[in-house]
């Protein structure tokens, strides 16, 4: 199913160009915590290293300490989870509701039998108002 909209070409572009800076700013920043932890000589990272006056030792023990906090809060969780499964036992949840039927839609009234027949046969559907916003639906 394809969903047309009316979309500003210039805010797409910039979302485009936001969403690529982020996608670089991610890379550098896995090239700079790898470089340190291999000991990969890459230029560009280096100087941001000289800039913050960080070595290779202080980055792999910044990433020892989230790598045991990151433990300690998982630990922390799940025997939180678990506390609360063996007090309140299994959740039973609601259950979906099942398919929808074809006498259920048409007893809404909002449209007859051959539109929804048409609707059901049909490859694509272009509406040309919105029933929810126009004040069709009830």
């Amino acid at each position: 199913m394809i969903i047309r909209t009316k979309k500003n070409p210039v805010m797409e572009i910039i979302l485009h160009l936001f969403s690529f800076i982020l996608w670089v700013y991610l890379i550098y920043a896995l090239l700079f915590f790898i470089s340190s932890i291999f000991y990969l000589p890459i230029d560009i990272i280096n100087v941001v290293k000289l800039i913050l006056n960080l070595r290779n030792a202080d980055i792999i023990q910044f990433l020892q300490f989230i790598g045991m906090y990151t433990l300690i809060i998982t630990g922390l969780l799940y025997s939180w989870a678990l506390y609360n499964k063996l007090r309140y036992g299994p959740l039973n949840r609601r259950k979906y509701p099942g398919p929808t039927t074809k006498e259920s839609l048409l007893a809404l009234n909002y449209i007859d039998e051959q539109t929804y027949e048409g609707l059901q046969n049909a490859k694509d559907i272009t509406f040309e108002t919105n029933p929810i916003r126009d004040g069709k639906v009830k």
